[in-house]
């Protein structure tokens, strides 16, 4: 979504794919929006909470169809970067309930 249409629709933020996020280089939305986050990377992230981002979501934790390309990260991994982000942060699976 463009930052433009954030206020136009009424959104409550908007979200920066790792793409967005990388080719980023201030805040795209006012500080009264919500800004999330995504990126692979403790770098990625760590450049998404510098341009003050509201929370940050992490993808993959375990192996998908839909990245079969990238990492899975591991509930590990997860910690590692948790534990260097002063942001909240949220893990994509996919994780299955048996």
């Amino acid at each position: 979504m463009p930052p433009a249409l954030v206020e136009e629709l009424g959104a409550d933020g908007l979200h920066l794919d790792s793409k967005a996020l990388n080719s980023a280089d201030k805040r795209p939305v006012p500080e009264t929006y919500l800004l999330a986050v995504s990126g692979h990377t403790l770098k990625a992230l760590r450049k998404g909470e510098a341009l003050g981002a509201s929370f940050a979501v992490l993808p993959p934790i375990k192996y998908t169809k839909a990245h079969p390309d990238i990492e899975p990260l591991g509930w590990d991994g997860l910690e590692t970067i948790a534990a260097q982000l002063k942001i909240p942060l949220y893990a994509l699976g996919p994780e299955f309930i048996e």
